[in-house]
């Protein structure tokens, strides 16, 4: 039983199934190894406050960015599938997540500007904001 079980778990090494998902968990991996250096590093460098106001806003903007993308890409792979006017199906996904990142964006601003109303967040989620739109963007494109 104990070699049938290490002869499996071998031919488990071979499955492109468990090949392609390794890659997807040691860049998950190195990604969460990189934030928490990056989160270190911008700690030690600047005050309580300052890291706190960049944490806000991050925060913030990655909630936006999780809501932005209201599960359009299935909606699209599972509409282009079945459609046979695939060009309309792929303008009409690229016109909303161009239109939601805009949303998304300026709600971000709107949150920053209400709840928090402080000049520094309101900048950082401007310039974090931003990047709302161009990743609906570079989503529509994948």
């Amino acid at each position: 039983m104990v070699t049938s079980s290490i002869k499996y778990i071998k031919s488990l090494g071979n499955s492109t199934l468990i090949k392609n998902s390794s890659w997807g968990i040691v860049s998950q991996i190195v990604q969460a190894v990189f934030m928490s250096l990056f989160f270190v590093i911008i700690a030690r460098h600047y005050s309580v406050n300052e890291f706190a106001t960049y944490a806000i806003a991050a925060a913030l903007y990655q909630l936006m960015t999780v809501l932005s993308t209201l599960g359009l890409s299935q909606w699209f792979i599972r509409e282009l599938t079945s459609t046979e006017n695939k060009k309309r199906t792929t303008t009409a996904f690229f016109k909303l997540q161009f239109y939601f990142g805009i949303f998304f964006f300026l709600l971000n601003v709107i949150v920053a500007k209400f709840l928090f109303n402080d000049s520094l967040i309101l900048q950082l989620s401007v310039l974090l904001g931003a990047n709302i739109i161009l990743d609906n963007i570079i989503n529509a494109i994948k």
